[in-house]
């Protein structure tokens, strides 16, 4: 048992925070999919065994997803579905077509675990067909239309879900590669906008805690190549309240920048994440004036995919909030960027951190100084992930994916000359470190660490495969899933974290999936024979498909949002739902309640690509609140109206049957009153007269 855990290690299953939209949406797809299989079942469509089938199919397709699918891989494959160079290329620009794997007869190799969604589906879709022809008779069944909605909707979020893997495993390839091929002088800058930071006093009254709003901070994580060794530093810029725009990010760039380039820094790699303000036009076309500005070069700019690619900035945030954490701690408030600031420079005074750099800005340029630029070719930028400055900063080679196509080379020159870049004013800096360099893998100091030899750290960075008995005793594993590297010191695994570079192997393998994976050549110790061992399986009619079964070229590419058309449906009923939520006491609606009542609404039955997320919800209800608050008024006054005129309603109602009441009683009262009994006496009286047959007796309502 001890030897099972520690090749696979036991862990808690727990809650996950700010994970990506993508991987959110698939997971919850996979949840749709669960239900519909589950009133397939209820309803007849399919039975127990089948229905159990399905489900461990569904669960081995989202184990895939999560766990393996990452792992497979590659720039080059046989297959579609694992092909990066053939997911990522667009067959209808060739700048951007790639000029290896660009052909469908080269991808018919079939990974099965790939093909399982595709075919359950089908499967799915073939049951439904049968039972609406055979036992629906072909009549139209509301439950059977949402069931086929359902799986329409998550087999969409689902291809979306592992679209953003394919482009996930590409983003932390450039990051790589880019640090592998870093020279002397050169740097990667990692930029990003922190979380922002709650203020907070020291001892906080109750009324203080509620209602606060958070403060920006910006965040420059620089790894250098010093003389042969990677080191970094981290400039934290404190803005307060700020609109977060392309102008702010360009003069705190550019404040940033000049930092650098007087501690040696000559060329500078430029990684950070599709926020707006960063991919911007304006923002991309104004990089050689702030390099110009700040007196070095910028080389490259690229954009990561969500969750790939910033993780150092990402450390260096939750490391410098521990500062401010200690700082508020000891008895000082941190309500103002300024106290923030101060928390920082004490650290550094005191000489508890190396590399830090913090910079408080008191006056940002003005977001009405922004200007609209746009570059030729691009309808939508967001397609584009990576930007190479050439001929001085006068033109810019643009690649949709980074090393997949020739890419295009636009003219800048006309565009830069009437730019203007703005700089921050009346900045502070923090007390200079000890080291502005800091050492890849040092955090914080510690004099307690005991010192490790270089040969100790090589070895510890870089272990050799070893049995299970030998690692035993090492205490730090790799949090990257599928990485089963481990460490003695949390130092190494810093420094591995940092690098990138993760020993990366799958869960699970089938053999289709093991012959392009490089395990097999560990296991078996033949590797001239991998060669054969590929051209036999492929040779396998089991492993091979059709042509037309073959993903389209350039299937993982990022697309255009759509524009969301809200129909008189949608708006009819999100309408309802906001005038529903307010009338019945609450203050505000809850989008994610109003996506699931969508869902299940039947009337309007919504279509797959009606159904909106949460997210969207929220932004109608957002971009038209005045209205919508009108309408809600409205419908609470009509329905105070209403209710009244229904009150004025029953009391009449009331008055008039006490009224009848009354005559009823009188009337009863009354010694000529025919009563039931009279009238029975009297009919029985009337069938006795001649020619009536005897004993015979008709009452007045039967027939």
């Amino acid at each position: 048992m001890r030897k099972i855990l520690d090749m696979c290690p036991a862990k808690r299953k727990v809650a996950l925070e700010s994970v990506d939209q993508f991987k959110a949406d698939g997971v919850q797809a996979f949840g749709w999919l669960k239900n519909a299989l589950e009133k397939m079942e209820v309803k007849s469509v399919i039975h127990k065994p089948v229905f159990v089938n399905y489900t461990k199919r569904l669960e081995e397709y989202e184990f895939f997803l999560k766990h393996d699918y990452y792992m497979l891989l590659q720039m080059n494959h046989h297959s579609a579905d694992m092909c990066i160079n053939y997911a990522l290329s667009d067959p209808q620009i060739p700048e951007y077509k790639s000029d290896e794997c660009n052909n469908k007869n080269d991808h018919l190799y079939k990974i099965s675990r790939a093909f399982i969604l595709k075919e359950l589906v089908q499967d799915i879709n073939a049951n439904i067909t049968h039972f609406q022809r055979d036992i629906l008779e072909n009549e139209k069944d509301v439950e059977i239309e949402d069931i086929k909605i359902t799986i329409e909707e998550s087999e969409n979020a689902i291809q979306m879900w592992k679209n953003h893997i394919v482009r996930r495993w590409h983003s932390n390839m450039v990051r790589k590669d880019i640090l592998e091929n870093l020279e002397n002088g050169d740097a990667m800058v990692t930029i990003d906008f922190g979380q922002k930071i709650l203020p907070r006093k020291h001892t906080e009254s109750q009324q203080d805690y509620f209602g606060k709003a958070g403060l920006s901070n910006h965040i420059m994580h620089t790894i250098y190549k010093n003389y042969g060794t990677l080191v970094q530093h981290t400039i934290i810029t404190f803005t307060g309240y700020i609109d977060q725009d392309n102008v702010a990010v360009a003069a705190i760039l550019l404040n940033g920048l000049k930092l650098l380039a007087d501690k040696g820094v000559k060329n500078v790699i430029i990684r950070s994440d599709r926020a707006a303000y960063y991919h911007n036009p304006a923002l991309i076309i104004s990089m050689p004036k702030i390099a110009e500005a700040a007196g070095l070069t910028i080389k490259t700019y690229s954009y990561s995919e969500a969750q790939a690619g910033k993780s150092t900035a990402d450390v260096e945030t939750a490391r410098l909030k521990g500062i401010i954490r200690d700082f508020l701690h000891s008895g000082n408030d941190v309500q103002t960027a300024e106290q923030m600031f101060n928390a920082i420079d004490r650290a550094c005074k005191e000489g508890r951190v190396d590399g830090v750099t913090a910079v408080l800005a008191e006056e940002l340029p003005a977001s009405d100084q922004k200007q609209k630029l746009s570059l030729p070719d691009f309808q939508y930028l967001g397609e584009i992930e990576y930007f190479k400055y050439i001929d001085e900063g006068h033109a810019i080679w643009v690649y949709k994916h980074y090393k997949i196509g020739a890419g295009k080379v636009i003219n800048i020159n006309s565009m830069i000359s009437n730019l203007k870049v703005h700089q921050l004013q009346k900045v502070r800096y923090s007390t200079p470190t000890t080291l502005f360099w800091r050492e890849k893998q040092i955090m914080f100091k510690n004099p307690k660490t005991a010192i490790i030899p270089a040969e100790s750290s090589a070895a510890a960075a870089n272990p050799p495969l070893q049995p299970a008995e030998e690692s035993a005793n090492k205490l730090h594993h790799c949090h990257v899933e599928g990485c089963r590297d481990t460490f003695l010191t949390e130092q190494n695994l810093q420094k591995h974290m940092l690098v990138g570079k993760h020993n990366i192997l799958p869960v699970k393998e089938t053999i289709d999936e093991r012959a392009y994976s490089l395990f097999y050549d560990h296991v078996t110790g033949v590797k001239q024979t991998h060669d054969k061992f590929v051209h036999a399986v492929m040779a396998l009619d089991d492993y091979t498909i059709n042509e037309n079964e073959v993903e389209n070229m350039g299937w993982a590419l990022k697309q255009a949002s759509r524009r969301t058309k809200y129909t008189p449906e949608i708006q009819k009923f999100l309408n309802d739902q906001y005038v529903l939520f307010l009338t019945s006491g609450q203050r505000r609606v809850d989008a994610y309640i109003v996506q699931q009542r969508m869902r299940e609404s039947r009337n309007p039955l919504f279509k797959a690509n009606e159904r909106l997320s949460a997210g969207k919800i929220a932004s109608y209800f957002s971009s038209r609140q005045s209205k919508l608050k009108a309408l809600a008024a409205k419908s609470s006054a009509a329905a105070a109206d209403e209710a009244a005129t229904q009150q004025r309603i029953r009391e009449a109602v009331e008055q008039e049957q006490a009224n009848d009441d009354a005559f009823d009683q009188q009337y009863q009262e009354d010694p000529i009153y025919f009563s039931e009994a009279d009238d029975i006496i009297s009919s029985i009286r009337t069938r006795s007269q001649p020619g009536s047959q005897p004993n015979e007796i008709v009452l007045p309502d039967e027939e």
